[in-house]
């Protein structure tokens, strides 16, 4: 029993220790970002009979100042475009603490990723985006607990993402393997695929990131596609799609999936979508495509309590891109949730609550092990296939 309790507080002294280690680069990064941010503000104000204002110039918001300062952390080439000599030094001075703790402390991949994860929250409350627009970290790791044993013995990854977004996502994906990972990504929204790209050079993850409509390229050498699909209109009159201009399908999720079915490889696309996903009104054009070029491998729902809205849940769609059955019938999973929301003093509740959350954990594990095995089984097949 002793031994039981030291191992138990070893761990919650290790979670503290990663806990510090986050918030500390968190608090640094955070305080010279709003350090360069007041620096690039001109506080003289002009007094005159028409005019009495502060000139904001350089920056537009806290996400751009986070770029630069991590630009700044990762090259001593960068270098601030303010001119408070005093102010250059005090930022330089704390990131080059920042720099010595890690050195002396180590940090994984997966601790600088989740301090980032907070860096993008307090960016996107400054820039008042909704929360939603980043893929939720328990999302991410189930993402990465199922790819991960699915491709291990691949020597080579190079995953695709056409809508990265923060790279939340992806980069957990990536970090997830012990294998050799590129990433390819793309996204429509510059700040975005700043952000994609230095969190890149941050995690040290070969990557090309670009500034781009996804749907005007096609990749040739993907491993897998792996993406958190927008949900939005899309219009673009110049788009190579026979949905868009043939079936008038403006539904940019559906776009999508019809467009990245063209790549030649055979390969597999991971789909977050949104669970209205197929009671959308262009659903069956894109089904249409779908039985000519690809098939839906599975459909895996994800626990409600992954989202902070209700509302708004999401699943994961596999789509592959080549007909490897005349008739596949699609597996459908549901992953139960790992939480218990049961309350209760009473010994016997508590005791209840316990069993339960264990069964939870033992069908959590079973229901991964069935996905895994399946789609991998499936794999062999397409990595097999033959026009």
């Amino acid at each position: 029993m002793k031994f039981v309790k030291i191992y138990k507080l070893n761990i919650k002294l290790n979670m503290n220790k990663e806990i510090n280690k986050i918030n500390k680069m968190v608090d640094v990064l955070d305080e010279c970002a709003m350090l360069y941010f007041d620096g690039t503000t001109d506080t003289e104000k002009e007094n005159t009979d028409v005019s009495n204002y502060n000139t904001e110039k350089l920056h537009t918001n806290f996400y751009e100042c986070l770029i630069k300062i991590l630009r700044l952390f990762l090259s001593d080439k960068e270098e601030l475009d303010i001119y408070d000599e005093e102010l250059i030094k005090k930022i330089n001075d704390k990131l080059d603490d920042l720099e010595n703790y890690i050195e002396k402390t180590g940090f994984t991949k997966e601790e600088i990723l989740q301090a980032l994860l907070l860096l993008d929250i307090k960016g996107f409350k400054n820039l008042n985006f909704d929360l939603s627009i980043i893929t939720p970290n328990a999302v991410s790791l189930i993402f990465a607990a199922i790819l991960s044993r699915i491709y291990d013995n691949t020597n080579k990854l190079t995953l695709f993402d056409p809508n990265i977004g923060t790279g939340n996502l992806i980069f957990n994906v990536a970090c997830a393997f012990s294998n050799d990972v590129s990433i390819l990504g793309i996204d429509s929204h510059s700040l975005m695929s700043r952000i994609a790209c230095v969190k890149a050079e941050m995690l040290q993850i070969e990557s090309e990131i670009y500034f781009d409509d996804c749907l005007s390229m096609i990749p040739t050498d993907i491993s897998f596609i792996v993406s958190d699909i927008a949900t939005y209109m899309y219009e673009n009159d110049n788009v190579v799609s026979n949905l868009y201009h043939n079936d008038n399908v403006r539904y940019f999720p559906f776009l999508l999936i019809e467009h990245f079915l063209q790549i030649e490889k055979p390969i597999l696309a991971w789909y977050l979508i949104d669970d209205d996903f197929f009671s959308q009104p262009s659903s069956s054009k894109l089904n249409e495509y779908l039985k000519q070029r690809g098939e839906i491998v599975s459909l895996i729902k994800l626990p409600i309590d992954f989202f902070q809205d209700s509302t708004k849940t999401k699943s994961i769609l596999v789509i592959s891109n080549k007909k490897v059955h005349e008739e596949l019938s699609v597996n459908i999973y549901a992953i139960p949730s790992l939480s218990n929301n049961q309350s209760s003093n009473n010994q016997s509740s508590n005791n209840q609550s316990s069993n339960n959350q264990s069964l939870n954990k033992i069908k959590f594990k079973q229901t991964i092990d069935h996905i895994v095995n399946d789609i991998s089984s499936y794999l062999e097949l397409l990595n097999n296939y033959k026009n």
